[in-house]
């Protein structure tokens, strides 16, 4: 008879990121498109960050944006950006930029939720436009603004791709979120791999740079704050594109009109 092999015990902190993955893989597939309870919502934010409350969106933590009648799928619960995550990214984006730099315009090019470029936007005092292709997801953020008041007119449901075919004009810096589906090229036990995302981050920052129109384009590329970013994936991006800042959480990334060879990273 056959013994079956006892499978090895996971430690504490293996275990945390087991299951935070595994929560992961339900929200991003099954309830994927569902809008979800806030029993739900609470549970993802006590696996990601051992918190009932962590998943504050719009400047609310999510039993009061819940009871005002806010609602995300369980995508969203993974892949937006949350309340705490977007300050520290927006105050990256302010001490990057100098004043003279300050853009005409943030253009979220995978905005789920839409947090992030309204924080960025309404730090900066410019204009924002997302663009988000699930339709679910478009959907309800549209839904989520009108009841936060923003105009829904800034959420346009459609490919990242798209935008490209008639960027708007911008003589001076165009601000671009840069948050592709992460999907498999994350796992909180092994970090992010740039190459891997959905399209790959690089994808994106080339065809910024080729047909934005802008005159100059900065990005915001968003990354774990907790995990690392695999380090030949962000080697590859350092050497098309000069990397402005780096912390957890985001890169901060010039993109010029012509990708060069050997970019600087300035950290």
């Amino acid at each position: 008879m056959t013994r079956e092999v006892p499978k090895p015990l996971l430690s504490e902190d293996q275990k945390i990121r087991h299951d935070a993955d595994e929560l992961r893989r339900l929200l991003l597939g099954e309830l994927g498109n569902m809008p979800t309870e806030l029993e739900t919502i609470q549970n993802a934010g006590r696996v990601f960050f051992n918190d009932p409350e962590g998943i504050s969106l719009y400047g609310r933590p999510p039993s009061q944006w819940y009871r005002e009648g806010f609602r995300v799928p369980g995508r969203t619960l993974v892949e937006a950006c949350i309340d705490p995550t977007a300050v520290r990214i927006t105050e990256a984006v302010r001490d990057t930029l100098s004043a003279r730099e300050t853009p005409e315009l943030v253009v979220d090019l995978f905005a789920g939720s839409g947090n992030l470029m309204l924080h960025i936007g309404q730090s900066l005092a410019k204009p924002v436009l997302g663009i988000e292709k699930n339709h679910t997801v478009a959907r309800l953020t549209a839904r989520n603004l009108s009841l936060q008041g923003t105009s829904p007119s800034c959420l346009r449901h459609g490919d990242w791709g798209a935008y490209f075919t008639a960027p708007c004009p911008v003589e001076g810096v165009c601000l671009f979120i840069v948050a592709p589906p992460w999907q498999s090229a994350f796992s909180f036990a092994r970090g992010l791999d740039l190459r891997l995302t959905q399209p790959p981050v690089l994808t994106v920052l080339d065809t910024i740079a080729a047909r934005s129109g802008a005159g100059r384009n900065v990005a915001v590329v968003q990354t774990p704050m907790r995990s690392d970013v695999d380090a030949e994936s962000l080697s590859e991006l350092a050497a098309r594109h000069r990397i402005l800042h780096a912390q957890p959480g985001c890169l901060i990334v010039e993109v010029l009109g012509r990708v060069r060879e050997g970019a600087r990273h300035d950290q």
